[in-house]
């Protein structure tokens, strides 16, 4: 099980740094990069941690969540949790620092928010985990080709006559290669 869950626990890391990756490639702030997710657990009056380990780099928090299911990218402006919509929109919202003095307030989207990214920016950061995925199977086949498996020849036991390999020579003790 404990293989499983780390197989498992690599190929989401791997899904996830792909989403990262393109999301830092076009400048997207990413404030959470999760293997698992961290839901806080409740049990009647056990209450288990929701993160199984987590630091801070830079502005991005990296964590284990205690959910081995999944994993996510947490970026500026996009929030799952549609009750908490509203927020995200209003945090990403800043006043235009080229406004000229009197003149009305005008809001824009912060530059590094998700939202804020072109349409084909966009696009890419979704797919990058489905691409990430792709490369490392192509990539973990070509190792499993290259590192090949022992191969041991078929032996030949008996062979019958009239049979196909008698007819074609093939005698009790060779080797097929």
């Amino acid at each position: 099980i404990l293989l499983v869950v780390l197989g498992l626990g690599f190929v989401i890391f791997v899904h996830e740094l792909g989403h990262f990756l393109a999301a830092q490639a076009f400048g997207v702030k990413s404030e959470k990069f999760y293997v698992g997710f961290d839901v806080p657990i409740s049990i009647g009056p056990l209450r288990l941690p929701s993160k199984l380990a987590h630091f801070q780099w830079g502005e991005t928090e990296y964590g284990i969540g205690i959910i081995p299911l999944g994993g996510y990218v947490k970026m500026l402006g996009q929030d799952d949790d549609p009750r908490r919509l509203k927020e995200e929109a209003e945090r990403i919202r800043a006043a235009d620092p080229n406004a000229a003095p009197g003149e009305p307030v005008r809001l824009r989207l912060d530059p590094r928010s998700y939202p804020a990214k072109p349409v084909l920016a966009r696009m890419i950061i979704i797919s990058a985990g489905v691409v990430m995925n792709l490369i490392f199977g192509v990539l973990m086949a070509a190792l499993a080709f290259r590192i090949g498996v022992p191969y041991e020849p078929a032996l030949i036991h008996a062979v019958l006559p009239g049979d196909p390999a008698w007819k074609a020579g093939i005698q009790a003790g060779d080797r097929i290669v």
